[in-house]
């Protein structure tokens, strides 16, 4: 089993145009069990309200995701790995999150994977230069190869997709972005699901033993407004 969920980040309009006190409604969301006490501790800590709605809206999709599969975050002790990579105790069933400013995704599997949302950066289109030198860190030698030989208009929608795909490996091995990245040849493995999911956002799945399981994305449209009308 192999299932994604992504969807688009919680507005912080809505917060700041209701002007809700975001902490008294997180402290709902988690009785209700909307959110993990653990999200919401995590929340807590940030002071901006756009991450805070990033951060909520990850939490959010993984209540979602885990509901899905008859989990309930009420009843789940999240723990982390090395690197900070979180995992249930005692249970079979994994996930993992990413998110970008828009968009953010989480992956559920019953084995270990790592999930990467990234929307292509405006100083990578505006600056090849810079693109340039930040490919000889991060692309093999192989990528290297395609990314020198494709027309300068597809080198930032190439570089995203491909560092998606390395981001997702490092956080399914748990390595983090310690690993050298440079040393990940996409091209010679088939543990990747990649998707396109707007003009300029990519996300990818890595999974070693079931990654052909997965078909397609599930889009999850996040509403706040519903959220606080449930709190």
């Amino acid at each position: 089993m192999l299932k994604v969920y992504y969807a688009k980040c919680i507005d912080s309009n809505f917060i700041k145009e209701k002007n809700i006190d975001s902490n008294v409604f997180m402290e709902k969301l988690v009785k209700l069990g909307k959110i993990h006490h653990e999200r919401y501790k995590k929340i807590q800590k940030i002071s901006n309200i756009e991450e805070k709605c990033r951060s909520l809206s990850a939490g959010l999709l993984v209540s979602y995701a885990l509901a899905v599969e008859d989990i309930s975050v009420k009843d789940v002790q999240i723990k982390y790995q090395k690197n900070n990579k979180p995992y249930l105790e005692n249970s079979n069933i994994f996930y993992n999150i990413s998110h970008t400013q828009k968009y953010v995704a989480v992956v559920i599997s019953e084995c270990e994977s790592g999930i990467d949302v990234e929307t292509a950066r405006k100083r990578w289109k505006d600056n090849p230069k810079s693109l340039e030198r930040l490919s000889k860190k991060i692309l093999s030698l192989s990528e290297r190869q395609q990314f020198d030989n494709i027309c300068n208009e597809e080198k930032t929608a190439y570089f995203t997709k491909i560092w998606t795909k390395k981001e997702s490996y490092v956080k399914a091995t748990g390595e983090g972005i310690t690993f050298n990245l440079s040393e990940i040849d996409t091209n010679d493995m088939e543990c990747f699901f990649t998707e396109q999911i707007d003009a300029d956002t990519y996300l990818s799945v890595c999974c070693f033993e079931n990654i052909n399981n997965l078909k397609k994305v599930i889009k999850k449209q996040l509403k706040l407004e519903e959220a606080y009308k449930d709190a």
